[in-house]
């Protein structure tokens, strides 16, 4: 009859050498890449947001539901996602169409990110792209082309005015 110590000790030191590995991989996972969900804790956000620690928050801005999720830093870069998560019901069917579910990706660079929070400063619009931002563009041009229509009525009346005032002159 052959002896089958050596072999159960071989077993066992193998599969424990396969969860230690395991175990280490699973903690540099957790130390390294795991997101942070700050859920509505601005305070919270922000204290990962100055050294672009992996978390991510839900704000209310104006009856409208953003998220904020750092997601890595890459040398003197964060990188920040920003997404309109729910447009107030009160703001129309047009608003919600243009940005509900709409996102933009932002490459901040650190000594900025530093001195303001992205949840608090419109600026950091120039670092991203995508098409929350596109949305945005859309909708400051429709509200400046109607301003300039509403405008534009009273100006060429005037205008009119103007030169039929000059050719009674004549």
């Amino acid at each position: 009859m052959v002896s089958k110590g050596p072999i159960k000790t071989k077993t066992i030191s193998f599969f424990l050498i396969i969860f230690i590995i395991f175990a280490v991989a699973l903690s540099f996972y957790a130390i390294t890449y795991k997101t942070q969900d700050c859920k509505k804790d601005q305070d919270c956000f922000r204290q990962n947001e100055v050294v672009c620690k992996r978390s991510t928050v839900q704000v209310i801005k104006e009856g409208n539901l953003f998220s904020y999720t750092i997601d890595k830093q890459k040398q003197n870069t964060c990188f920040v996602t920003v997404s309109v998560v729910e447009v107030n019901p009160n703001s129309g069917q047009e608003l919600k169409a243009a940005f509900e579910g709409k996102s933009m990706s932002c490459q901040i660079p650190l000594d900025q990110i530093k001195k303001v929070s992205v949840i608090s400063n419109n600026d950091i619009f120039d670092f991203c792209t995508g098409p929350l931002k596109e949305a945005t563009y859309e909708l400051i041009i429709k509200k400046l082309y109607s301003v300039i229509a509403q405008n534009l009525g009273p100006i060429l009346s005037k205008a009119d005015q103007a030169i039929n005032a000059t050719k009674n002159l004549k």
